[in-house]
């Protein structure tokens, strides 16, 4: 018979088993550890679990399937980034019993804060966006062995792409050993291999994004276009954002996003001590590869952003930077005009005073000396009321750090 009485059961979770752990709210034991393996987690599921029962596993490979199958008979199920429970990641004795009960004890107290589960159709554009990354460094990997062996020979390659279809011909014909051609041939066939999944994948996520309105308006935004230049084409761009980014109401703030993609500066204030360092680099680690992209595309190619980057910049957070009707963009900060918070995406004019600006801080000393970042949105002007200054250093913790709840009062920026 089942125990009535609310339980939080910490889960360990490995690749054919799991071990369980229950606490009560008084953190003592009512349910022993206990090895599960999945071929029987049905099972077990139906004869421990009921819908007052809180659960708690850590972010792994199988996780969102066993999440799936824990909300049917659980009251909620909590997923956690594991370098966020300190207590077992730091711990010097460690075993599965301990890492269950760790997470038992801090999730009936509270102390546990979960990350977003993405919806099924979130998660299975994120794997096509993940493999086509993998067919892509496939490919990378396959060129670099077939330029090693023209380097190692001292051979002269002909003009124009040394990989399309013309110079397979020229390849083979090479005058290398037999071991050795064999080891040319395995790698051509493994770039043709690569190439062509790469256009099916490609091909896969033009047909999503020419049916998802939110990905058709990425597609306007200064920058996104022009990535091909680099390798990878707008439509991939704009796909891997707005699968990282999945919904986008679950931020608060443009800072909130920005400290999810791990684009926020660093920050240490702590008695006389005042700094502010690089980016993070805490986040995902797609949506903050793909924006620097698009940041440096716009800047080198966007004709009203053009030439208007690097240290001649006014200095972010000064007035100059802020309040002007023509916003400049710092080094590493792109500026998307014609974007209102509360507004639709509308085609963007150079000349529109309200902006929406992606961050991708540097270190930039002012006339102080004092290392500053780059604030997330310029504020129109007439919003910010005499007295009161923007919040530069917002690190968008809500959605990355256990301690979320507490950002309000964790913020902190250099004093000038």
């Amino acid at each position: 018979m089942k125990d009535s009485r609310k339980h939080h059961i910490g889960l360990d979770v490995h690749k054919h088993y799991l071990i369980a752990l229950g606490v009560d709210e008084d953190l003592n034991v009512v349910l022993l550890a206990r090895r599960v393996e999945f071929s029987y987690l049905e099972t077990w599921m139906q004869k421990t679990l009921t819908k007052q029962d809180e659960v708690v596993l850590e972010m792994t490979t199988n996780t969102w399937q066993l999440y799936d199958e824990l909300c049917v008979y659980a009251g909620s199920v909590l997923v956690v980034h594991p370098p966020h429970v300190a207590l077992i990641t730091r711990s010097q004795v460690m075993n599965d019993k301990i890492a269950a009960s760790i997470l038992a004890r801090l999730l009936a107290k509270g102390l546990l804060v979960g990350i977003w589960v993405p919806p099924q159709e979130v998660r299975e554009l994120r794997g096509l966006v993940a493999q086509r990354k993998k067919m892509t460094g496939l490919a990378t990997q396959a060129k670099n062995r077939l330029h090693a062996v023209l380097q190692r020979h001292h051979l002269v390659p002909p003009e124009g792409n040394l990989f399309q279809a013309a110079q397979q011909r020229w390849w083979l014909a090479l005058p290398l050993g037999p071991l050795e051609k064999v080891n040319l041939q395995s790698d051509l066939e493994t770039l043709q291999f690569a190439e062509n999944q790469i256009l099916r994948l490609t091909s896969m996520l033009a047909e999503i994004a020419n049916q998802n309105e939110p990905i058709t308006r990425l597609l306007q935004l200064p920058g996104f276009p022009g990535t091909a230049r680099q390798g990878r084409c707008g439509v991939v761009t704009a796909v891997t954002v707005w699968a990282a980014i999945g919904d986008i109401q679950r931020f608060a703030d443009p800072q909130h996003l920005v400290g999810y993609a791990g684009l926020g500066t660093k920050v240490h204030d702590s008695g006389m001590t005042s700094r502010s360092g690089r980016i993070t680099k805490v986040g995902r680690r797609d949506l903050r590869v793909v924006l620097i992209e698009a940041a440096q595309v716009a800047a080198n190619s966007h004709p009203p952003l053009e030439g208007r980057t690097g240290s001649s910049a006014a200095a972010p957070g000064t007035q100059q930077g802020h309040c002007g009707h023509r916003p400049q963009t710092a080094r590493g900060r792109l500026v998307y005009p014609g974007t209102a918070q509360d507004r639709p995406l509308r085609p963007t004019r150079s000349d529109c005073p309200e902006v929406l600006e992606v961050c991708l801080p540097t270190r930039k000393r002012n006339s102080s000396g004092r290392t500053v970042g780059c604030p997330v949105r310029s504020p129109t002007p007439g919003s910010l009321t005499p007295g009161k200054r923007a919040n530069q250093h917002c690190l968008g913790l809500e959605e990355t750090h256990p301690t979320a709840t507490l950002h309000q009062q964790s913020e902190r920026r250099p004093k000038h």
